[in-house]
């Protein structure tokens, strides 16, 4: 492969419109969780588009005190105004989320509630923590595009927040770049397979693991994706480098096309391998801006090295 289309390769990689998960959920598929438990009927309908609760349908309602050692906490009213998928139950005294009860997230927010007042608004902790999590902004995402689809009647795949889709392309586009970077430098893909964690520890998964560690930015991508869509599998692999390899097979073409001369060569060599299979490569020689350009094109296994086995079927 030229040096040229190598690096051609690379910007085409910008360019590449990565997969992004969206998530669809009709009014109909709205479902609470399956808990013996219920939530208190005092907190927004989850049938309704928006939460209801303000921190004005509260304001004269004084909050009761929970001990927490020998200090004792409240929930606070300007809480609603800081998160908008917050809830309080006057009933229960706890803290709820609105769109992880409408869209069925199980978790102390959807049914139990959320009391500890003193860890509350701790960043690693109680409000900031959930709303962090993966499957908070999954459920914020949907209810996000719930209410634009039912306002707007508008197409579901267009209405995913633009924050969301680029933190996905942009985690996606990370994984292309190990698996770009093992193939530039011909290194193998796969690995052992850990008994253990039931995966397999390849060179792909390594390399992007240790992204991870390096980049906050990629850390805060991975939080938002599926637990069943990391992009990580041998099959996504596959796909990927597919990609990239139609990719410089385009490159390749484009030049040939744009050549010094119209005319272009194909050489082909082969050696036997160990099974007596004959490995055909398969180069195209052409002159761009001046120069000579050989390229590789292919690599093919044959019974024989004669002209039907090197022709395409």
């Amino acid at each position: 492969m030229s040096e040229q289309n190598v690096a051609a390769t690379s910007s085409t990689l910008d360019q590449l419109h990565c997969p992004s998960v969206t998530t669809s959920v009709s009014s109909s598929e709205i479902k609470t969780t399956g808990s013996a438990a219920s939530p208190p009927t005092d907190l927004t309908p989850i049938s309704s588009l928006d939460r209801l609760m303000s921190s004005k349908s509260l304001r004269s309602h004084t909050f009761p005190l929970t001990n927490f050692g020998k200090n004792a906490r409240s929930f606070h009213l300007q809480w609603l105004d800081n998160f908008n998928w917050l809830e309080y139950s006057v009933s229960k005294d706890a803290a709820f989320c609105f769109p992880c009860r409408a869209f069925g997230v199980p978790g102390k927010f959807t049914i139990e509630g959320f009391k500890n007042w003193k860890k509350a608004m701790e960043r690693k902790n109680g409000l900031y923590q959930h709303e962090e999590s993966a499957s908070h902004v999954n459920a914020a995402s949907s209810w996000e595009e719930k209410r634009l689809r039912v306002g707007n009647d508008a197409v579901v795949s267009t209405l995913l927040s633009t924050a969301i889709l680029e933190k996905r392309r942009f985690y996606v586009k990370s994984i292309i770049e190990c698996i770009y970077f093992l193939i530039e430098n011909e290194l193998a893909f796969r690995g052992d397979w850990d008994i253990d964690e039931h995966r397999e520890m390849g060179t792909v998964r390594n390399l992007f693991e240790f992204k991870l560690k390096d980049s906050e930015q990629l850390r805060n991508c991975q939080k938002i994706m599926p637990k069943n869509s990391t992009y990580l599998s041998p099959e996504i692999q596959n796909e990927l480098i597919s990609i990239i390899a139609k990719l410089i097979e385009q490159q390749i073409v484009n030049e040939i096309n744009s050549a010094d001369v119209e005319f272009f060569t194909i050489l082909v060599d082969g050696t036997k391998d160990r099974k007596n299979k004959e490995c055909v490569s398969m180069v195209a020689r052409y002159v761009l801006n001046g120069n000579s350009i050989e390229t590789l094109i292919g690599f093919e296994t044959t019974d024989e090295l004669d002209a039907n086995d090197c022709l395409p079927n």
